[in-house]
């Protein structure tokens, strides 16, 4: 009797201590769960946020070939004014000739 009282002792001291262990691997579990959803959001998020990015970069890659199709044809507009200015001051001496007569 005084065996089986040690060996249910013993037994006893076993599964309190499986026990605790299986409730701090179910604590540990539980964090590592809220940890996995927590780092999903995280990528959800930084998906969005690239996808966000992706599309600002489009949109700003449209606007400068837009901006330079525009500057080109304002170069191409300040070369012809400049163009005439030349003209208007080569031909000056010529008109102010041709008012004197």
């Amino acid at each position: 009797l005084k065996s089986l009282q040690i060996k249910n002792t013993q037994s006893l001291s076993k599964y309190s201590e499986v026990t605790k262990e299986t409730v701090f691997c179910y604590g540990l579990h539980s964090q590592l769960l809220m940890e996995q959803t927590q780092l999903k959001n995280k990528v959800d998020m930084m998906k969005q946020e690239n996808k966000k990015q992706m599309e600002d970069w489009f949109l700003l890659k449209h606007q400068l070939q837009s901006l330079e199709e525009r500057v080109q044809f304002l170069m191409k507009q300040k070369e012809m004014v400049t163009q005439e200015k030349d003209l208007a001051e080569m031909l000056q001496p010529h008109f102010e000739v041709s008012q004197m007569r």
